[in-house]
């Protein structure tokens, strides 16, 4: 069976009960579809003023008549569907920064209403709010999905309602190295992710006894992507890099490269960037 068809199959199963992530399930079944596009609307007028990038974004889940039209799983072919989940997607990107923030509840409630949002995308809903895993919002979140096996290691504070650790995150990583890939793609989508995912790369690192030779390759992949940018996604990869050598013995020729790059850095950036090359220098002579 199809990823599409799985997904088709979970809306037919969960239609029975509406899901809501603001409101209990009686609240929920009192309070009809305009009322919540109302509110999904508000929350995106709320966040385009505190985001410039949201100003610009078009997307027609939040149209009326086509949010009236494909509500109801039942009645969309596959096309639309998949058009769907792949809005969806882009959604997700641009709303989960400001996940804290009241106006992406009245954003995500709204999704789950109409495109059943907790369902089609769920793994993307998880990869892209893991970052406030401490947050009680991401357990309200959490009591709203139908985790899979993959994401198992959640089911504890699903049921509990106890807040996860983010060593709960890094730990999951060591076991299953796709969890972590995943974490990756999204450090693109802002600084809080990429802080985020830098912070589990380094405890990661640190918590293995050793770094086999698949990890090594996720972790030096995710390296070569930030040091070839600007800034602090740089820094990081650099940061990330020192803590590498302390359990594994780069080259030379790759250190040197790297001390180059430092070396080439602009004045303004130097300062920030001094600890760093102290670090790698040392490795540096270690590994000559």
């Amino acid at each position: 069976m199809t990823d599409l068809l799985k997904q088709l199959q979970s809306l037919k199963t969960s239609s029975a009960q509406q899901a809501s992530f603001l409101f209990d399930l009686k609240t929920s079944a009192r309070i009809d579809k305009d009322i919540i596009f109302t509110l999904g609307i508000n929350g995106l007028e709320e966040l385009q003023q505190i985001d410039d990038t949201l100003l610009l974004f078009h997307s027609e889940l939040f149209t009326e008549s086509f949010a009236n039209t494909h509500c109801f799983q039942e009645t969309r072919s596959a096309s639309v569907h998949s058009l769907i989940l792949e809005e969806l997607t882009k959604v997700t990107r641009l709303i989960s920064p400001h996940f804290l923030n009241s106006a992406c509840h009245k954003i995500i409630e709204f999704l789950i209403r109409f495109y059943q949002y907790h369902v089609v995308c769920m793994k993307e809903i998880l990869y892209a709010f893991l970052p406030f895993h401490c947050s009680k919002f991401f357990i309200r979140l959490l009591q709203v999905l139908n985790l899979d096996h993959f994401w198992g290691f959640l089911g504890r504070h699903q049921h509990t309602g106890y807040v996860m650790q983010r060593m709960d995150v890094v730990k999951q990583c060591g076991h299953e190295t796709k969890l972590l890939q995943g974490l990756m793609v999204t450090a693109e989508f802002s600084e809080i992710h990429l802080k985020f995912v830098v912070a589990v790369v380094i405890e990661l690192v640190n918590l293995v006894s050793k770094l086999n030779e698949n990890l090594m390759l996720v972790v030096m992949g995710f390296v070569n992507k930030l040091v070839s940018n600007k800034g602090d996604a740089r820094i990081m990869g650099m940061c990330i890099v020192a803590h590498v050598g302390r359990k594994h013995v780069f080259s030379p020729q790759y250190l040197h490269g790297i001390i180059e790059d430092v070396l080439d850095t602009s004045g303004e950036v130097m300062e920030k960037e001094v600890f760093q090359f102290n670090l790698l220098v040392r490795l540096h002579v270690r590994s000559n």
